[in-house]
């Protein structure tokens, strides 16, 4: 089983500033998307000692994580979209692919 967030979604809703406060910690946060849209890139800012940390996390859509687990040797026998086993949607949450040895 193979459990990843759903890239489709993931752009959608992309959230591209934030500001918070995390243990009394002034925190900002900008994310954007690579050029080609396969990467988001996540920038943390800790305002009150200067910090800053960069995240970077790499895109599958459903069919990529397909073709890996194919490539691994293993054949897709379901998709869900969620945890409570809806289908996989441009919306759906998650992109979960359920792989067995044929």
């Amino acid at each position: 089983m193979l459990d990843y967030f759903n890239a489709a979604a993931v752009r959608a809703a992309l959230v591209p500033r934030e500001e918070r406060t995390t243990g009394g910690e002034r925190v900002v946060i900008e994310r954007r998307l690579s050029p080609d849209g396969r990467h988001v890139f996540k920038e943390m800012h800790l305002l009150d000692d200067g910090r800053s940390f960069v995240e970077r996390v790499r895109l599958f859509s459903p069919d990529d994580l397909a073709a890996l687990l194919g490539a691994a040797g293993l054949r897709v026998c379901d998709r869900f979209g969620d945890y409570s086993g809806a289908p996989i949607s441009p919306e759906a949450p998650r992109a979960i692919l359920v792989g067995a040895r044929p």
